[in-house]
């Protein structure tokens, strides 16, 4: 798979743009440590540090996968796909609930789809909620749906667009990279994606083999 230089760019900065607020946390509780104080700040700082570098090495596991050639080995499955988006998701905000088969033999790049496709969906969340996976696999063909359920879920014209690959008249940026990188992950290994809102607060991203 190629990617013009507007894409990698873009990637770039979201990707930054996430491990800016941990990384910098991990700064903030080092100048604290580095301070003279009471034990309890001493406590509070080492916290900080502890909890901010689990936050950004999760976060660097999971975008290897999803935008790093780390996602296309054989290995990359479900069910990597969503240990990766556990750890790197605020569960406070977002709960991840994951159907998937006991013994499954996933084709090479299904994972990076569904974790793309789960990173897609959760911006449909902006006041959180339950996400929802099933997924299946038959005779080396896989196939998911993600349900998006919680006040004002829902995706707009424009992501429907990105995800069916269709830029006319929209502006990439980092803010709307996501949805438009999982329908070229998705064209890639010939997936079909099939969006739907069946109710108020309920999206639902599907995606299978193309026929």
């Amino acid at each position: 798979m190629t990617f013009d230089l507007q894409i990698l760019e873009l990637v770039c900065s979201r990707l930054c743009h996430d491990l800016i607020s941990p990384v910098g946390a991990v700064g903030n509780g080092l100048e604290l440590m580095a301070e003279e104080g009471d034990d309890e700040l001493l406590q509070d700082a080492r916290r900080l540090v502890e909890s901010s570098t689990h936050r950004a090495s999760a976060l660097l596991q999971m975008y290897r996968c999803a935008y790093g050639n780390a996602g296309n080995q054989p290995s990359f499955g479900a069910g990597e796909a969503v240990k990766f988006a556990r750890e790197a998701l605020d569960s406070n905000r977002v709960e991840l609930r994951a159907d998937l088969p006991a013994v499954a033999d996933w084709p090479q790049g299904f994972g990076k789809l569904l974790l793309n496709a789960i990173l897609t969906t959760v911006e449909w969340m902006p006041r959180g909620g339950v996400l929802t996976l099933a997924a299946s696999e038959a005779d080396g063909k896989a196939a998911f749906g993600l349900t998006a359920e919680g006040q004002q879920a829902g995706y707009s014209p424009d992501v429907a667009r990105l995800l069916a690959l269709d830029r006319t008249g929209i502006e990439l940026t980092a803010h709307n990279i996501q949805p438009y990188l999982t329908g070229l992950i998705a064209a890639h290994h010939k997936y079909r994606l099939e969006l739907s809102q069946p109710a108020s607060g309920i999206a639902i991203l599907q995606g299978r083999t193309a026929a």
